[in-house]
C-alpha cells in the first residue's frame, strides 16, 4: 500500500475513534504552502465605477487583483438566527459583517429534508497555517443559508447570478478566500454572487483538538505522491459513511439554493436563464453532484475548480458546460481529469485548465504560482460561452 494513503487509513481511524469525523480532504484547503504577501481589493483602485456590458456572460472587464486577504469581520455568523422572518427564511439581521452583502436567506427555514447526525454548536474559526492562513473558516454547520451580494453600482449589474460554493472536505467551509472573497471580486464586475453555507459532517467541538488532529492529517497528506499512485475517485481517499451522509445532504442543499435563486432572480436582477455555480474542493463535487442528479432545469454553467467527480454515472444530455481548474501538484488532480474526460466523451463542452504549479485550495489568493491565472482564464471563458450563445 501507499504510504500517504496508510497513514491516511490511520488517520481515518483515529477520526473515528474519538468522534471527530475530520475527513483526509479537509486539510487540502489547508495545505502547506508559502503565499507572497497579499493586498486587499475588490474594485479599481482608484474607487470610481467602470462601465459594464449588459450582456450576459459579459468577462471584458478588469479581472482580480489579490483580493484573498481580505478577512472580513464575521460577527456569529450563522450562529444568531434573531430577526429572520419565519415566512420568507430571510434574515433581517447581518450575520456577516460585510458592506456588500445585502442579506442572507436560509434554505430551510423549516428544517431540511435530510439530516447530517451529531452536529454540535457551529464554530468559526480563523486558519491556523497553508495558503488561506489568517482567514475564517466554519465548521459543525447545521443551517444552511446563501449570502448575497450585489454589485456595488446597481446599473452595473449585468443580470447574471454565480451560486459560489466554498470547499472544506464536507467537514468545513473555506469561508473567506474560497467564498466572500469570490463574492466580492464578482460583484466588482457586474455580477450577482450568492455564497452558499451548506451543511457539514460534525467534527469535534472542542477547536485544540480539532486543529490538532487537522495538523495530524496534514502531515499524513504531506507525501509526494506520483501520478500513477494519485487517487482517481475521492472514495480511494475517504468513504466513511459519516462523509457518504453529508455528501448527500450538501447535494440537497445545493439544488435547494438554486431553486431559491431561480425563484427570488427578479427581485436581484438576475435573469434565470444566465444562473450558474462556482464551486472549490468539495464545493466543486457537490456541484457536479447537483448536475448529474439535478431534478430540475440544468443550470447555465458550472465551474468546478479543483474537484469533481461523475463517479460513473452518465453524464445528462443536457449537461451545463464546465470550466475546470486545477494544478498538477494537487492530490486530486487525476479525479479532476477524470471529470474532463467523462463530460468530453459524452460530447458535452468541457475546458480544463490544468497548471503545473499551485496545490490544493488555493482559492483565490494569490501565490506567484501558474494557477494564479485561474480567474483570467474564467472571465475570459465566460465571454466566451455568452458569445457563443449569442450567435
Amino acid at each position: 500500500m501507499d504510504p500517504r494513503r496508510a497513514q491516511v487509513d490511520r488517520r481515518a481511524a483515529e477520526i473515528d475513534r474519538v468522534g471527530a469525523t475530520a475527513d483526509p480532504i479537509s486539510a487540502l484547503d489547508d495545505h502547506d504552502i508559502d503565499a507572497t504577501e497579499m493586498k486587499s481589493s475588490g474594485r479599481d483602485e482608484s474607487g470610481d465605477p467602470r462601465a459594464y456590458d449588459d450582456n450576459a456572460f459579459d468577462a471584458s472587464v478588469d479581472p482580480r487583483r489579490n483580493v484573498a486577504s481580505r478577512i472580513p469581520d464575521v460577527d456569529g455568523h450563522g450562529a444568531g438566527l434573531d430577526g429572520h422572518s419565519p415566512d420568507t427564511g430571510i434574515l433581517s439581521a447581518m450575520t456577516v459583517h460585510d458592506a456588500d452583502s445585502s442579506e442572507i436567506i436560509r434554505l430551510w427555514p423549516d428544517g431540511p429534508p435530510t439530516h447530517i447526525d451529531g452536529v454540535p454548536d457551529e464554530v468559526e474559526y480563523a486558519a491556523r497555517g497553508g495558503v488561506a492562513a489568517g482567514t475564517t473558516m466554519l465548521r459543525n454547520i447545521s443551517d444552511a443559508t446563501l449570502t448575497v451580494f450585489t454589485p456595488p453600482v446597481a446599473s452595473a449589474a449585468n443580470g447574471v447570478g454565480v451560486i459560489v460554493v466554498p470547499g472544506g472536505g464536507w467537514t468545513i467551509s473555506a469561508w473567506t478566500h474560497e467564498g466572500i472573497d469570490v463574492a466580492h471580486w464578482l460583484t466588482g464586475l457586474g455580477y450577482t454572487a450568492f455564497v452558499l453555507k451548506y451543511r457539514v459532517q460534525a467534527s469535534s467541538p472542542d477547536q485544540a483538538e480539532f486543529d490538532a488532529l487537522v495538523a495530524a492529517m496534514d502531515a499524513g497528506l504531506s507525501v509526494p505522491l506520483s501520478a500513477a499512485n494519485k487517487p482517481r475517485a475521492i472514495s480511494q481517499v475517504i468513504a466513511t459513511d459519516n462523509y457518504l451522509q453529508a455528501r448527500a445532504a450538501c447535494a440537497d442543499d445545493g439544488r435547494r439554493a438554486i431553486e431559491l435563486v431561480r425563484e427570488q432572480a427578479e427581485r436581484f436582477g438576475v435573469r434565470p436563464d444566465t444562473i450558474g455555480m462556482l464551486g472549490f474542493s468539495a464545493g466543486a463535487f457537490l456541484a457536479i453532484d447537483v448536475a448529474l442528479d439535478p431534478r430540475a432545469e440544468q443550470l447555465a454553467f458550472i465551474a468546478p475548480i479543483y474537484g469533481g467527480e461523475t463517479q460513473g454515472a452518465p453524464v445528462p444530455a443536457d449537461a451545463p458546460p464546465l470550466f475546470i481548474a486545477v494544478a498538477q501538484d494537487d492530490i486530486l488532480v487525476k479525479i479532476v481529469e477524470g471529470l474532463h474526460a467523462d463530460w468530453s466523451a459524452a460530447d458535452r463542452s468541457s475546458e480544463l485548465h490544468a497548471f503545473a504549479r499551485g496545490g490544493h485550495g488555493f482559492g483565490m489568493v494569490k501565490q506567484g504560482l501558474p494557477s494564479d491565472q485561474w480567474t483570467d482564464l474564467f472571465l475570459a471563458w465566460l465571454d466566451d460561452l455568452r458569445a457563443s450563445r449569442d450567435q
